[in-house]
């Protein structure tokens, strides 16, 4: 990992995420990191509708301007067409893989640009196999919520490395305000 200290240095595919950082919790970063080694899976099993996530961030509050003295919590109850997926190195189940979209792929083949949203504290979803609602909570602060650039997807990774599950589809998509869709 290579810390970028001037915006100057960054790729190009990371000016977008740059931005969507800023927008997203109008902050600049402290820093941003260049990860060669990081990749996007190329398939993905769905695993069903997308019910919530739940996030941990230090964003300023876009209602009142005001950054928070701690970081708050938020639940963002999805719409209809999101999706939860998991990269196919991790799943256990036999069923059959998706290719990852090419608006989730394009934007991060090469450098992996992803934007932190903040630390993810869960997921749930309703299975597409059985129609049952399960939730995954994490309460380890290494696994972080990011986005890809254009926000129309989001990402969970652990330990900054290991992406765990990709939430995608319908009208997702992250705003100044936060999540939507």
């Amino acid at each position: 990992m290579v810390s970028v200290s001037e915006e100057g240095d960054l790729p190009e595919s990371a000016e977008d995420g740059l931005e969507r950082f800023e927008k997203f919790h109008q902050l600049e970063p402290n820093e941003v990191v260049v990860d060669d080694d990081a990749t996007m899976p190329t398939k993905a099993h769905c695993l069903g509708k997308a019910v919530h996530v739940l996030y941990r961030s230090g964003k300023v509050d876009p209602e009142t301007g005001k950054k928070p003295r701690s970081p708050q919590n938020y639940i963002h109850e999805h719409d209809a067409g999101v999706m939860l997926y998991e990269p196919c190195l991790h799943s256990l189940r036999r069923c059959s893989a998706e290719a990852i979209p090419a608006q989730v792929r394009s934007e991060t083949d090469g450098d992996t640009t992803l934007v932190l949203l903040g630390e993810c504290l869960g997921l749930a979803y309703k299975a597409a196999e059985d129609g049952e609602e399960y939730e995954i909570e994490f309460d380890d602060p290494k696994v972080e919520l990011y986005c890809i650039p254009s926000g129309k997807a989001l990402v969970v990774v652990e330990g900054k490395r290991e992406i765990l599950y990709l939430v995608w589809g319908g009208g997702l998509g992250v705003e100044p305000r936060g999540i939507i869709g």
